[in-house]
């Protein structure tokens, strides 16, 4: 992921691909699961790695009851943002989003 002027760019078969402003959940999330490349991460730690200010005010994550599926849903509605993007590049089937075990990870297809 490179960030030029507070926008993310993916790089890929020499393609750059605009994600998004370096704040957005599209660009946490793939900084995050670049870094290291292949590397599984829990939904926990990806959801830090993803959280918004507006976040902290969000009933259905301080709620004890909600949160756990609150927060899986923010990740894989921000992974599905990222393969419409992909998509819109041609290159969706090059990266794949591979979830195991409350764990996800980003690989080539």
């Amino acid at each position: 992921l490179i960030e030029k002027d507070g926008v993310g760019y993916l790089t890929i078969k020499n393609e750059v691909i605009k994600i998004g402003s370096v704040g957005t959940r599209k660009c946490k999330l793939l900084k995050c699961l670049i870094t290291p490349f292949g590397v599984s991460k829990t939904m926990d730690a990806v959801f830090d790695q993803i959280i918004l200010s507006r976040d902290r005010s969000n009933e259905a994550l301080l709620n004890s009851i909600t949160n756990k599926a609150t927060r899986e849903e923010i990740v894989r509605n921000t992974i599905k943002e990222v393969q419409r993007i992909l998509s819109n590049s041609g290159l969706k089937k090059i990266l794949k989003f591979s979830f195991r075990n409350e764990t996800l990870k980003i690989e080539w297809r």
